[in-house]
Protein backbone atom coordinates (compact mmCIF):
# COMPACT_ATOMS: atom_id res chain seq x y z
CA UNK A 1 0.00 0.00 0.00
CA UNK A 2 2.84 2.25 1.10
CA UNK A 3 4.41 2.13 -2.32
CA UNK A 4 0.83 2.31 -4.47
CA UNK A 5 0.76 5.74 -2.28
CA UNK A 6 4.38 7.19 -3.60
CA UNK A 7 4.84 5.48 -7.01
CA UNK A 8 8.31 5.62 -6.86
CA UNK A 9 9.92 5.46 -10.14
CA UNK A 10 12.41 2.90 -9.34
CA UNK A 11 12.52 -1.07 -10.21
CA UNK A 12 14.11 -1.36 -6.56
CA UNK A 13 17.39 -3.55 -5.38
CA UNK A 14 17.70 -7.28 -5.78
CA UNK A 15 16.34 -8.77 -2.19
CA UNK A 16 18.35 -10.52 0.44
CA UNK A 17 16.00 -12.26 2.72
CA UNK A 18 16.29 -15.47 3.62
CA UNK A 19 12.73 -15.78 2.93
CA UNK A 20 12.41 -14.36 -0.30
CA UNK A 21 10.93 -16.89 -1.80
CA UNK A 22 7.92 -16.15 0.48
CA UNK A 23 7.15 -12.81 -0.95
CA UNK A 24 4.20 -13.29 -3.20
CA UNK A 25 4.71 -12.00 -7.16
CA UNK A 26 2.23 -9.33 -6.77
CA UNK A 27 4.08 -7.81 -4.15
CA UNK A 28 8.19 -8.34 -5.61
CA UNK A 29 8.57 -5.18 -6.58
CA UNK A 30 6.80 -2.57 -4.00
CA UNK A 31 9.11 -4.66 -1.55
CA UNK A 32 12.03 -4.09 -3.55
CA UNK A 33 11.30 -0.23 -4.06
CA UNK A 34 10.64 -0.01 0.20
CA UNK A 35 14.27 -1.60 0.82
CA UNK A 36 15.89 0.75 -2.20
CA UNK A 37 14.38 3.65 -0.59
CA UNK A 38 15.56 2.39 3.02
CA UNK A 39 11.89 2.51 4.37
CA UNK A 40 12.39 -1.73 5.53
CA UNK A 41 15.47 -3.65 6.12
CA UNK A 42 13.64 -6.71 7.66
CA UNK A 43 14.04 -8.77 11.03
CA UNK A 44 17.48 -8.98 12.37
CA UNK A 45 17.18 -12.91 11.64
CA UNK A 46 17.47 -11.72 7.81
CA UNK A 47 13.98 -12.73 7.68
CA UNK A 48 10.70 -10.03 5.99
CA UNK A 49 8.53 -12.14 7.49
CA UNK A 50 5.78 -11.79 4.15
CA UNK A 51 3.07 -13.88 5.65
CA UNK A 52 3.12 -12.23 9.15
CA UNK A 53 0.70 -8.77 10.06
CA UNK A 54 2.93 -6.01 11.06
CA UNK A 55 2.56 -3.55 14.01
CA UNK A 56 1.92 0.28 14.67
CA UNK A 57 5.31 0.35 15.32
CA UNK A 58 6.20 -1.41 12.42
CA UNK A 59 3.77 0.36 9.99
CA UNK A 60 4.47 3.60 12.05
CA UNK A 61 8.18 3.53 11.40
CA UNK A 62 7.85 2.65 7.71
CA UNK A 63 4.90 5.69 6.86
CA UNK A 64 7.16 8.04 9.17
CA UNK A 65 10.48 7.18 7.06
CA UNK A 66 8.57 7.66 3.81
CA UNK A 67 7.60 11.23 5.37
CA UNK A 68 11.22 11.99 5.30
CA UNK A 69 11.29 14.38 8.14
CA UNK A 70 14.39 13.84 10.44
CA UNK A 71 13.92 11.64 13.38
CA UNK A 72 15.51 12.55 16.28
CA UNK A 73 15.86 10.01 19.77
CA UNK A 74 15.48 11.03 23.30
CA UNK A 75 12.10 12.82 22.75
CA UNK A 76 9.21 12.12 24.47
CA UNK A 77 6.21 11.11 22.23
CA UNK A 78 3.32 12.49 23.41
CA UNK A 79 1.47 9.18 23.37
CA UNK A 80 -0.16 7.68 26.92
CA UNK A 81 1.66 4.54 26.51
CA UNK A 82 5.06 6.30 25.66
CA UNK A 83 7.17 3.93 28.37
CA UNK A 84 5.77 0.84 26.39
CA UNK A 85 6.97 1.43 22.85
CA UNK A 86 10.27 0.35 22.07
CA UNK A 87 13.00 2.69 21.80
CA UNK A 88 13.63 1.87 18.36
CA UNK A 89 10.00 3.21 16.99
CA UNK A 90 9.98 6.10 19.61
CA UNK A 91 11.14 8.42 17.16
CA UNK A 92 8.72 7.44 14.44
CA UNK A 93 6.28 8.20 16.75
CA UNK A 94 7.04 11.21 18.01
CA UNK A 95 5.74 12.50 14.07
CA UNK A 96 3.18 10.26 14.16
CA UNK A 97 1.90 12.20 17.45
CA UNK A 98 3.25 15.36 16.49
CA UNK A 99 1.08 14.76 12.56
CA UNK A 100 -1.90 12.57 14.11
CA UNK A 101 -0.56 9.59 11.49
CA UNK A 102 -1.61 6.77 13.85
CA UNK A 103 -5.73 7.13 14.18
CA UNK A 104 -8.06 4.80 16.13
CA UNK A 105 -6.45 4.15 19.38
CA UNK A 106 -8.28 4.76 22.68
CA UNK A 107 -7.34 6.86 25.52
CA UNK A 108 -4.18 8.42 22.98
CA UNK A 109 -2.67 4.92 23.38
CA UNK A 110 0.07 4.33 20.66
CA UNK A 111 -0.06 1.07 21.35
CA UNK A 112 3.06 -0.26 19.74
CA UNK A 113 2.69 -4.12 19.68
CA UNK A 114 -1.12 -4.03 18.11
CA UNK A 115 -1.15 -5.53 14.77
CA UNK A 116 -2.22 -3.11 12.42
CA UNK A 117 -5.37 -3.17 10.14
CA UNK A 118 -5.82 -1.69 6.71
CA UNK A 119 -7.75 1.18 7.98
CA UNK A 120 -5.14 2.59 9.77
CA UNK A 121 -2.40 1.80 7.25
CA UNK A 122 -4.28 3.60 4.85
CA UNK A 123 -5.54 6.27 7.32
CA UNK A 124 -1.23 6.90 7.90
CA UNK A 125 -0.61 6.48 4.03
CA UNK A 126 -3.11 8.81 3.27
CA UNK A 127 -1.97 11.85 6.33
CA UNK A 128 1.65 11.39 5.25
CA UNK A 129 1.13 11.73 1.49
CA UNK A 130 -1.09 15.27 2.29
CA UNK A 131 1.90 16.04 4.93
CA UNK A 132 4.19 15.25 1.83
CA UNK A 133 2.33 17.33 -0.70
Amino acid sequence: MLMNGLKPNLDGVPLTFTDTNLVEDWAVKSVKQAVQLGLISGYPDGTFRPTVNITHAEMISMVVKALGLPLMAGIPTGYSDDADIPDWAKPAAVISSKNILLGGTIGNNFASSMLTTRAEAVTAIVRMLHLKA
